[in-house]
């Protein structure tokens, strides 16, 4: 129904007010404004009911026709959002909220429904908690202090798939093949053996490679010195004489001179015949 100004101009130092003059057996909802010299501010969110004690001429039925959900929509993988719309059937009849029910809809069991309460004139909800990327029944009814009403539409709505965070990728320094276009691929743990034996074959090869030039280097080093050794400038110096003593036994040297213009030499021993026996330096 409409808001009425039950209580005016009440001190901003009071934090409770009375209220007089409401009807027996009828249910009320308040709610609060402030204001000073720059107007009024926003009301506040409504009380829930609030029923005067005592017995009363009108007793408000539970509402007939049930609420009809307008829009629903699938906010992220664990939530719903609605709206609706509420016409009441029987003489205006007073609501206090609404009962939201909710299951998965491939259960056929009544007692798998959830229900979310709504309270005061608010006309919408979301909906929390659900499982990701799962269908579901939803319902709504509306109640006052009568009881509730029949239920309105059903919705079937599903919620989002859960979004899987990406696995990092191992950062690789690519090779010269791989720069020209290939993709880079993440190694798995299965391949470091035969990535170790690679490597270490590769180390091998590399330094045999290294080593070729140096020894070709080598043994032209050593063959460059040996011709400079064999061809040198000048002619080899020709050797001083040599001079050969040639023992004579057994042969009488006449008056004790050597043939031609060698040398006799004495000899220290003396033979039996008490000549001595001499040797010609040629």
């Amino acid at each position: 129904g409409d808001w009425t100004v039950a209580v005016g101009n009440i001190p901003p130092s009071r934090l409770s007010v009375e209220i007089a003059g409401l009807e027996k057996g009828t249910s009320y909802k308040f709610r609060v404004r402030a204001v000073n010299v720059l107007g009024e501010s926003p009301p506040s969110a409504p009380s829930k009911a609030y029923t005067v004690s005592g017995s009363s001429h009108t007793h408000n039925e539970r509402p007939i026709a049930g609420p009809y959900i307008t829009y629903n929509e699938a906010i992220n993988e664990t939530t719903i959002m609605l709206k609706w719309t509420y016409t009441p059937t029987n003489n205006n009849t007073p609501i206090y909220g609404f009962y939201i029910f909710y299951r998965p809809t491939d259960s056929d069991n009544d007692s798998d429904y959830k229900k979310d309460v709504v309270e005061g004139d608010r006309y919408w909800h979301s909906i929390t908690d659900l499982q990701p990327e799962t269908a579901y029944d939803i319902k709504m009814q509306c109640y006052n202090e009568g009881g509730e009403s029949e239920f309105g539409n059903v919705v079937i709505l599903e919620t989002k798939a859960r979004r899987h965070p990406r696995p990092p990728l191992v950062e690789t320094t690519p090779g010269p093949l791989e720069m020209e276009g290939s993709v880079a691929t993440v190694p798995r743990s299965s391949d470091l053996p035969y990535l170790i034996v690679g490597v270490v074959l590769g180390a091998l090869v590399f330094i045999i490679v290294a080593f070729i030039p140096f020894c070709l280097w080598r043994a032209w080093a050593k063959q460059k010195q040996t011709s400079d050794l064999c061809f040198t400038g000048g002619p080899a110096p020709l050797s001083s004489c040599q001079y050969t003593m040639v023992p004579l036994q057994g042969v009488v040297l006449p008056g004790g001179h050597c043939p031609g213009e060698g040398a006799l030499l004495p000899h220290t021993d003396y033979s039996t015949n008490g000549k001595l026996p001499g040797y010609c330096l040629s």
